[in-house]
């Protein structure tokens, strides 16, 4: 984390108490570009509306994907606040992510059936 963000976020807190820290380093990572396609296929197959993201979050696909083609599903949090304790979906949108996982995991069965 730069000195520069640190600062930023420091002062975005304005009187908040709290304490800003590098909790990790991990470098960002490219995930397969494949699997990303055939979620957004999915995705539109179903109606629910899909776009990519660049996430700069830390999350276990980071690790799989050095060993396996990885993607993330992202379900919309409110007001855009997620992993945080504030941190609320709705369940529609949860079913959204749910339908997308499935309607992606019954593809890429098919996908290695044929």
């Amino acid at each position: 984390m730069t000195p520069q963000l640190v600062d930023r976020v420091t002062r975005a807190a304005g009187n908040q108490s709290g304490h800003v820290a590098i909790v990790g380093q991990e470098s960002p990572i490219d995930l397969d570009s494949d699997d990303g396609q055939r979620v957004g296929d999915c995705a539109r197959l179903i109606g629910v509306p899909c776009r990519r993201m660049v996430s700069l979050a830390d999350h276990d696909a980071q690790y799989f994907a050095s060993v396996m083609p990885t993607g993330t599903i992202f379900v919309p949090s409110e007001g855009g606040c997620g992993n945080s304790p504030r941190e609320f979906t709705k369940p529609q949108q949860l079913q959204a992510g749910f339908d997308v996982m499935l309607k992606t995991l019954l593809a890429l069965d098919a996908a290695l059936s044929a």
